[in-house]
């Protein structure tokens, strides 16, 4: 589901007949871009953030929406579940009853993250919201849970909520918007890169930002330019994680004396052990942008973003 459709929903939730929904999406698709720009242009109702990471039970989350919606005080110690955010008074007779006066939106993000797997108490602490008046989206990656975690969420998912709607949020489009000047010098093949992760977008953005700053505010010619792009990518997906191989998958492998050529321009061994990660993925993505020899580049590239250091990447495209 793409953004437009999903954002109708999200705006049409709060007077439907559903009262709890999931959006579910892979880290990086989008979701809490969606979300920010839901909360910032709706105003029908208040609306609640909440993330489940680190959270390890429900007194934890009902902590947090209570610091959410209590915003003005200070809470030193754990509010139990069995208080209500959205009541000042706290007698449980009046907490238990139906309070079809007041309605919120509560957004409950990471569930993928949250420390427990007991989903019939999660269950119930959201059926107790929901008939405090609260309408609630749940926010979630699926694909992260583990096999038991993913067994016992479908034993209550069909319980929990009314509809589950995927997130597909990645279009040319907001990669036009993201990517602003860059944009025009990226083709389908960088693109794919990118793999649909819009994280991956904006670091890319911000990286790119940083080295024309810190290249003088002059970019390298233009086939010069697509081959930095390239790498930059690399770079980022591989740093952290989201590029589409695994190591069992290379079927190119760096030389020796490449990896000894990479550890001389090192003071740390990690370092070196990164850089040559990189370089490894590089050897294996089909790409025009290849440079004969990517080694400088790449170490110009990682010293850049890790310690802030340009002399390196200004000496490979200045020399």
């Amino acid at each position: 589901m793409n953004k437009d459709e999903l954002l109708k929903i999200l705006e049409r939730f709060s007077n439907s007949k559903d009262n709890v929904i999931l959006i579910d999406g892979k880290w990086g698709s989008g979701k809490t871009y969606l979300l920010n720009e839901f909360i910032k242009n709706f105003h029908e109702c208040p609306i609640y953030y909440v993330s489940l990471l680190g959270k390890r039970n429900i007194d934890e989350i009902n902590t947090s929406l209570y610091m959410e919606v209590h915003k003005d005080q200070i809470i030193q110690n754990t509010v139990p579940v069995a208080v209500s955010p959205f009541n000042d008074e706290s007698s449980l007779d009046f907490i238990l009853k139906i309070n079809q006066k007041s309605k919120y939106l509560i957004i409950l993000d990471d569930l993928e993250r949250y420390g427990s797997t007991h989903y019939d108490e999660f269950l119930s602490y959201v059926s107790s919201l929901v008939l405090k008046g609260c309408k609630v989206i749940v926010v979630s990656n699926l694909a992260y849970l583990g096999t038991g975690e993913k067994y016992n969420f479908e034993m209550y998912k069909e319980k929990i909520f009314d509809h589950v709607y995927k997130a597909d949020l990645f279009s040319i489009s907001l990669l036009e918007r993201k990517l602003g000047k860059y944009y025009t010098s990226f083709d389908e093949s960088l693109i794919s890169l990118f793999n649909n992760n819009i994280r991956i977008v904006d670091k890319c953005e911000e990286f790119l930002s940083i080295i024309e700053n810190n290249l003088l505010n002059k970019f390298p010619r233009e086939n010069n330019l697509k081959s930095l792009i390239f790498y930059s990518l690399i770079f980022l997906t591989t740093f952290y994680n989201e590029i589409p191989l695994s190591y069992p998958k290379l079927q190119l492998k760096g030389k020796e004396e490449e990896r000894k050529y990479i550890f001389s321009k090192c003071s740390q061994e990690e370092d070196g052990w990164e850089i040559f990660k990189v370089y490894e993925f590089s050897l294996n993505i089909v790409s025009n942008y290849k440079l004969d020899n990517p080694l400088d580049l790449i170490i110009g590239l990682y010293f850049l973003y890790i310690y802030g250091k340009d002399g390196y990447l200004k000496e490979y495209y200045f020399r």
